[in-house]
């Protein structure tokens, strides 16, 4: 019999020995079980202790009988696993404990749990009105107006405003939820339910900002503790005598007695930053690209409009109709024909987009962050923007934050005490669509049949655009008959390219999500290993299916339609369709616009990689292009490594290295691009003396 991996998780979740031993008793444990078992078991969030009063009592018993089962059937090995795992979930519990300690500390906790809620939701609408005023006065002084523009407080110190809601967003959402879990503030549904806000006075909000403050190192406790388990980043405990010098830079550094060093290791983590940063990237331009050269403002429904029809017969805003059309082309799908959950996704965007434009309409009226409304009014305002009466309850439903949820971002509706709704607009007023759908999908883990079969067209329709004969390839072979598909295949010059299309989200940094983004790139590899082994298995898939590609050198390839990319790995092309696209643009080259331009005015250009040898591309040109492309390489120059130091308690301090973004100028740019374009030039030039050799 088989390992029921469903019930040993939830046992393991559960912290329930007896169930979990019962699951383990009707299988023989091979090799292969023991070790799923085993990483069930470091990535189980039940085996650290988050929580305040969790005492890890439950968690200690379950491991401890795990390990004497283990040694009773003379699994050493494993046994001596669950040991060390054991000794890193109790280092893991200090840093969650050190945070708990001084938040007990905190005048925060002296007050009553309804002016906890409310100080925490006045204090942020007191930052997002500065946020506010300080991007006006930017606004005011601005030669150009764009999203990415520099934005400065009072004194002149110029800060990231995103960075600012962003982090609050996640501080919020976990303070909020430890709220829910210390007074039962949880329905029978899951949902979070809190109290009625009430007045607060200044003190109180002072005293949430210190609050938000802790729990914004949870959140980074929290980020190093799940990337460690994982990720295998690097999380090294030290105590006396070998406590580090960077102590020295903290107040009373002598009390320090525990200090923990975080250092990513992950490739796949780096790589995700970089495809993170592209996106933004690319969101950008292709907004201004939108409101500069289409009628997108034109056609946004009047405010307020009697009635406004679902995308892309109506458009609600110029945010929402932006978001629309960058989902069309990742997804490949028609949002108003396709359903995800009971919701179609013009429904779900039109959704996030109505709860947006409430939030804005209340920001510019009386600047309220957090509007309450009664079910009727959100449902009468769903239906006035085209939801039908049973599509507003289901998005109500699925945008109610709960037990579960990740963040306030997804969720953004948080029940009240008096069965209205509290709108959370910290996280909406500066949320971007598309990435808040893309996460909202991914989350609640709907998948389309039709996408992948969507973005291989896509692909075959790109390719052919470029007078390729490209085409799909799908045969059967063996005693088994299996099947090999080989998702878009053409012939160029002596190759024969197969590419797997791979129409997925990226992690966007979550630690979960990369984990098992990871684990979808092995999944990939593994696939192409078997495709690649069936051409030499089977000679005729060529010979007989496919005679166009007699004597060509097979190359595989993964494209990705989000823009993820990490070149050549183990004898695979990794790229996106971004970059698929970019190398066929005509001209071949790669540049950048450079100097700031007044309203009106248009920027220069200056070429600065050539992607092609020559006049035309070539396919020797296009495999060079993959095996590190310019975009990739120029992205990745923007990133470093760079520690910040952070005191957890009194005694406990952290030393946290992740992966940073460097402000590059124009000019720093171009440089890196004229040294990849030379680069590129001197690799070819090698190809071509090696094969005249």
């Amino acid at each position: 019999m088989n390992l029921d991996q469903d019930k040993v998780k939830k046992a393991i979740k559960g912290l329930d020995w007896t169930a979990l031993r019962q699951e383990l008793e009707v299988v023989g444990l091979t090799e292969k079980e023991l070790q799923v078992v085993l990483v069930m078991v470091l990535r189980s969030d039940s085996m650290v202790r988050r929580r305040p009063g969790d005492d890890g009592a439950a968690r200690d018993y379950l491991l401890t009988e795990l390990q004497s089962y283990l040694d009773e059937k003379g699994l050493d090995d494993a046994a001596s696993t669950v040991a060390e795992l054991h000794k890193i979930f109790r280092y893991i519990d200090k840093g969650y404990i050190a945070i708990f300690s001084e938040e007990a500390k905190l005048q925060f906790s002296s007050l009553s749990p309804e002016r906890r809620v409310s100080a925490i939701l006045s204090f942020l609408a007191h930052v997002g009105r500065t946020l506010q005023l300080d991007h006006e006065r930017a606004v005011e002084g601005a030669n150009v107006i764009s999203p990415n523009m520099t934005i400065k407080d009072t004194s002149g110190a110029p800060y990231n405003p995103n960075a600012i809601y962003h982090g609050f967003t996640l501080a919020a959402t976990d303070a909020l939820q430890l709220e829910g879990y210390r007074h039962s503030y949880f329905n029978a549904a899951g949902e979070l339910v809190l109290p009625v806000p009430v007045p607060v006075t200044q003190t109180d909000e002072a005293a949430a900002e210190l609050k938000l403050i802790n729990a914004s190192l949870w959140r980074r406790w929290k980020t190093a503790d799940e990337r460690h388990r994982l990720l295998q980043a690097r999380l090294d405990e030290l105590t006396p005598p070998r406590l580090p010098e960077w102590i020295s830079n903290f107040a009373e550094c002598e009390k320090i007695v525990t200090a923990f060093e975080f250092q990513s290791c992950s490739e796949i983590e780096r790589l995700d930053a970089i495809a993170s940063e592209r996106f933004e990237v690319r969101m950008i331009q292709t907004f201004q690209e939108m409101l500069l050269k289409t009628n997108l403002l034109k056609i946004v429904a009047a405010s307020p409009a009697s009635k406004v029809e679902l995308p892309p017969r109506g458009i609600l805003s110029a945010e929402e109709g932006h978001a629309g059309t960058m989902l069309g082309q990742f997804l490949g799908l028609s949002l108003d024909q396709t359903k995800a959950g009971s919701l179609l996704l013009s429904e779900r965007l039109r959704g996030y987009a109505v709860l947006r434009r409430l939030v804005e309409t209340s920001v510019k009226a009386d600047g309220t962050y957090f509007p309450v409304l009664t079910r009727a009014e959100i449902q009468e305002e769903f239906l006035r923007c085209g939801l039908s009466a049973s599509s507003a309850d289901a998005f109500i439903k699925a945008a109610t934050f709960n037990r579960s949820s990740r963040d306030m971002y997804d969720q953004p509706m948080i029940r009240l005490s008096n069965g209205s709704y509290l709108l959370f607009g910290f996280s909406l007023i500066a949320s971007d669509l598309v990435k808040l759908m893309i996460s909202s999908l991914e989350n609640a883990k709907l998948s389309f049949q039709k996408r992948g079969p969507a973005f291989e067209k896509h692909i075959i329709e790109l390719l052919r655009a470029q007078k390729f004969d490209a085409k799909t390839l799908k045969v059967k072979r063996g005693p088994k008959k299996e099947v090999y598909d080989y998702d878009v295949t053409f012939v160029w010059g002596e190759y024969v390219f197969f590419i797997e299309c791979k129409n997925r989200g990226i992690p966007f940094g979550n630690p979960i999500a990369v984990a098992n983004f990871e684990e979808e790139l092995s999944d990939h590899a593994e696939q192409v290993k078997r495709l690649r082994k069936a051409l030499n298995d089977y000679p005729d898939i060529i010979t007989v299916e496919y005679p166009q590609a007699i004597g060509k050198k097979p190359v595989f390839c993964v494209v990705f339609s989000l823009p993820f990319s990490m070149g050549h790995h183990d004898g695979v092309y990794y790229i996106d369709e971004s970059l698929l696209g970019r190398f066929f643009k005509p001209g071949g080259s790669l540049g950048k616009e450079l100097g700031r331009a007044k309203p009106g005015e248009v920027r220069y250009r200056v070429e600065l990689a050539m992607l092609w040898a020559s006049d035309a591309p070539t396919p020797e040109d296009f495999i060079r292009y993959m095996e590190n492309p310019p975009q990739l390489q120029l992205a990745a120059a923007k990133y470093e490594l760079r520690a910040d130091l952070l005191r957890l308690s009194e005694d406990v301090a952290l030393w946290y290295a992740d992966w940073h973004r460097k402000n590059l100028s124009d000019a720093e740019e171009a440089s890196i691009l004229t040294e990849i374009d030379l680069g590129m030039r001197e690799k070819a030039k090698s190809i071509t003396d090696s094969h005249d050799a």
